[in-house]
């Protein structure tokens, strides 16, 4: 079974980057004071969990399943992060928030109903807790003719079901710009932003 949240490509110019950043000043704000604001929560009857996001997002038209397969649901940005509200350019083409949920690769006789961050038994780099929920954490970058691109993943075990909720972000290497000409993104800031929603996702077990 896989089930994949994408918070995916940019589609609209109305607001800008300026969007992208008011989401995180006050998704931040938010949750220092115990809230999420106006975040929306999605809901998967059939892969039995829930997680929050902002605003922001909104749920695209088509799928999309170029970063995990068997897309589902699409979340896209409500504005286009790579345009300032002054209409200047950053380099940040795009971004993606995905969940999947597959099989465990482990023995069915070592899987249990709690939640479990099976580091060990797929390699990852790390472990981050969310929302009593355990997570393994992957970062992985890369780069090719100008562009970069990173990936963040967190992996949890619930039962029968393996969730991933994987961040990818697509860039332009500032050199290929004039000096001046754009505004450098800074991918931690939306890293923040990721990580704020792993904290809100809860598994229905």
């Amino acid at each position: 079974m896989l089930l994949l949240l994408v918070a995916a490509s940019l589609s609209s110019t109305s607001a800008g980057s300026d969007c992208l950043l008011s989401a995180i000043s006050r998704a931040s704000l938010a949750l220092d004071q115990g809230e999420l604001g106006d975040w929306l929560t999605y809901w998967s009857c059939e892969y039995e969990f829930r997680i929050r996001y902002p605003s922001e997002f909104r749920v695209a038209s088509t799928p999309s399943a170029h970063i995990v397969r068997g897309a589902v649901v699409t979340f896209v940005s409500a504005c286009d992060p790579s345009i300032e509200g002054t209409g200047t350019r950053t380099n940040l083409f795009e971004f993606s928030v995905t969940i999947g949920v597959t099989n465990p690769p482990v023995p069915p006789h070592l899987r249990g109903s709690p939640c479990a961050a099976s580091a060990l038994t797929i390699g990852l780099d790390g472990q981050h807790v969310g929302t009593g929920v355990p997570f393994a954490k992957h970062y992985s970058a890369e780069g090719a003719v100008g562009n970069r691109y990173e990936k963040v993943c967190y992996f949890t075990d619930c039962g029968d079901q393996r969730y991933e909720i994987s961040l990818f972000m697509h860039t332009g290497n500032p050199s290929f710009y004039e000096p001046g000409s754009i505004t450098v993104f800074d991918s931690n800031v939306l890293i923040d932003l990721f990580e704020r929603m792993v904290h809100t996702f809860l598994p229905a077990g």
